[in-house]
């Protein structure tokens, strides 16, 4: 199945349950029952451009609020279901709070809503009220309902909630009315409910998913598929609050995240960094840094403490920083590593968020054997500064990639060759995909792949070696790079990862000269998103390789549905190869390896006979042979020994090391 480039979806899983009143990074969450009362009959009117995906004008909030950190006094609304704060109007397009372009939004239900035609009393309203000081914004959505595929311009299931903005202590509340008429959407229906700031230059947000024993919410995981079952969990009054924090008096730092490693696919030399805030006075002398880095498995620590000095002062109230240690890790084995940072600064009266954990995973590939990865397109032009692979839409490239998901049962399989005179020892294979909607911290958590003589698609194909239907993911990591169409350079809704599997002795796959096929599929943590895969991407070409998809029609050319034409899979092989040279002994025929394990490979154009001697002149092996003959040779002794090959009337000699 294939991804289109016209198809925009962002799903995620939640992992993390707030309780009402925890602190969670920016803003503290609390759920509770609050009166609904609509503004619509008292309120102004707000009339965006269009009902449907559009905005209304830039309007005065009415007093100064802050937000992220940040003071506003204007806001817009957008009619699938935010309220944008700022000077500007922002798209609402893509419901993903994670987004590092779609900022500053308050979110009571974003996805793609219209306001119902056949319903008069709809609309947006607003109205400000209290006295100055203590003044409320009410932002009402009121009889809006879920845009319908299969009718055009109209929408079902009314529902109607507000967004209300506290001057007093910086509050925003979501505010539902009555929710029941969801039960008429369309299952198609993906929502996301939270809020979302540009703090210190990256997105922070919280995405609350409703539930009937109390919302979760994540800061780390933007759920964009809140259902309209979980819609239909939300009574009347229901209130999501949202408080940021409060300055403390006292000296108060804390560790707010280890930014880096920051990801399971790791080698030497990895920086430590972390952003850390002051939530207290300002602070001018005394802090210091540590961290610790153990292996999971055995508690061993891996070198001694880290101790740094902080220098930058003054660290002033409300300040985030970011710290890089001078310091470097190496993680160069195949094992998890668990990363303690600890922060110390005298008279810090809150401990509690001074010190954090992270686990990481060293991977170790071994040398590049085979590399089929060229996908990228551009350098440099893609959201902050990433490198791009471009779907070439000029070209009538329709498809962002292939996919490669296990559950469905989609494998996709491309070749590689082995040259004359090489074996390679393979231990590593790698390879490139995304979930849609992702971060750029990896999704993917399963890798299969299985290698054949020929392309699967043959019936007498020779499965070589079989891992399949067990998780060979060793670990993954952002490749730097985002799979866009060329008419949107900056979009970041896929962020491609490099994925591997390393194999362990006893895995090792083996391979003398020739080609062979390898196939792999995949899974990740985002549930029903599929693993996508890149094609290769060459600039001006419309045919990059001859690469096959197992799908719902069986092995089948993997080609773009514009263009038709065959693409080639990225990946690539590591481990490490023997090289020998190849004796050309004369009129067509040629003998390697040389020196020899197992099977010595003889290369002649007519028939002939081959014998080998040892140096005692007994002949040990005879063998006819024709076009490429391989001679098992592995049961004879180290040593020293003669091959001679005969056909018609003329013969020949050449020495050969049995190792």
């Amino acid at each position: 199945m294939k991804q289109l480039y016209i198809f925009i979806s962002a799903l995620f899983l939640l992992s993390t349950t707030v309780s009402a009143q925890k602190n969670i990074e920016f803003y503290t969450f609390e759920e509770s029952v609050e009166t609904y009362t609509s503004v619509a009959v008292t309120g102004n009117t707000l009339i965006p451009a269009d009902w449907d995906d559009g905005a209304t004008p830039v309007t005065n909030i009415g007093f100064d609020f802050v937000y992220g950190g940040i003071v506003y006094t204007q806001f817009s609304v957008n009619t699938n279901g935010t309220v944008a704060l700022g000077a500007t109007t922002t798209s609402s397009s893509s419901n993903n709070l994670a987004s590092t372009s779609v900022v500053n939004q308050i979110a009571p239900l974003w996805d793609d809503l219209l306001f119902r035609a056949s319903t008069p009393e709809k609309g947006i309203f607003y109205q400000l009220t209290g006295d100055a000081g203590s003044q409320t914004l009410i932002i009402e959505f009121q009889n809006v309902g879920r845009y319908m595929n299969s009718e055009e311009g109209t929408s079902t299931g009314a529902v109607s909630f507000q967004v209300q903005l506290f001057e007093a202590n910086n509050t925003v509340a979501i505010v539902y009315g009555d929710m029941s008429g969801a039960s008429d959407w369309s299952v198609h229906f993906s929502g996301s409910i939270g809020i979302n700031a540009a703090v210190e230059g990256s997105t922070q947000f919280m995405s609350v998913t409703p539930n009937i024993d109390g919302a979760t919410v994540s800061t780390t995981e933007s759920n964009n598929t809140v259902t309209k079952e979980q819609i239909l969990q939300i009574v009347t009054g229901k209130t999501y609050t949202f408080t940021p924090p409060v300055v403390s008096e006292d000296v108060d730092i804390e560790l707010f995240a280890i930014t880096a490693p920051n990801s399971n696919f790791l080698t030497d030399a990895e920086t430590v960094s972390i952003t850390l805030k002051n939530l207290g006075i300002e602070i001018t002398e005394g802090l210091t840094l540590k961290y610790d880095v153990e292996e999971v498995e055995t508690g061993l620590a891996v070198g001694s403490t880290v101790s740094e000095a902080y220098a930058n002062y003054p660290i002033t109230v409300q300040s985030s920083i970011d710290f890089s240690f001078a310091q470097t890790v190496d993680l160069v084995e195949n094992k998890e590593y668990e990363i303690t940072v600890t922060l110390e600064v005298a008279d810090d009266v809150n401990l509690e968020n001074n010190q954090m954990v992270k686990v990481v995973k060293g991977v170790v590939l071994g040398d590049l054997l085979f590399d089929q990865s060229q996908f990228i397109t551009q350098t440099g032009v893609g959201a902050n500064g990433a490198d791009v692979s471009a779907v070439q839409t000029n070209l009538g490239f329709t498809d962002y990639g292939v996919n490669g998901d296990w559950e469905m049962g989609f494998t996709n399989a491309d070749n590689f060759t082995v040259p004359h005179g090489e074996t390679w020892y393979v231990k590593g294979f790698t390879v490139y995909s995304w979930q849609t909607g992702s971060t750029t911290e990896s999704t993917m958590n399963f890798l299969d792949f299985k290698v054949w003589d020929k392309s699967p698609d043959h019936t007498d194909a020779q499965l070589l070696y079989d891992f399949s239907d067990q998780n060979m993911l060793s670990g993954s990591r952002w490749s730097g790079i985002y799979r866009v169409a060329n008419s949107s350079l900056t979009n970041a809704e896929r962020p491609i990862m490099y994925s591997a599997s390393v194999l362990s002795e006893q895995q090792t796959m083996v391979f003398t000269a020739g080609t062979y096929w390898i196939g792999w599929s995949g899974l990740g943590s985002m549930i029903n998103q599929g693993i996508y895969i890149p094609p290769i991407t060459i600039v001006g070409e419309t045919t990059t390789g001859d690469a096959w998809h197992l799908g719902y029609a069986g092995w089948v050319p993997w080609t773009d549905d514009g263009t038709g034409t065959v693409q080639g899979m990225p990946f690539g092989l590591h481990g490490s190869k023997t090289t020998v040279g190849i004796n050309d002994i004369g009129s067509g025929i040629r003998m390697y390896p040389n020196p020899v394990s197992d099977f010595l490979t003889i290369e002649i154009e007519k028939s002939s006979l081959v014998s080998i001697y040892d140096v005692a002149g007994m002949k040990v092996k005879e063998q006819a042979a024709d076009g490429i003959q391989q001679i098992n040779v592995a049961n004879l002794k180290a040593g020293l020994y003669i091959v001679k090959i005969i056909f018609g009337n003329r013969e020949y000699m050449h020495k050969l090391i049995k190792h």
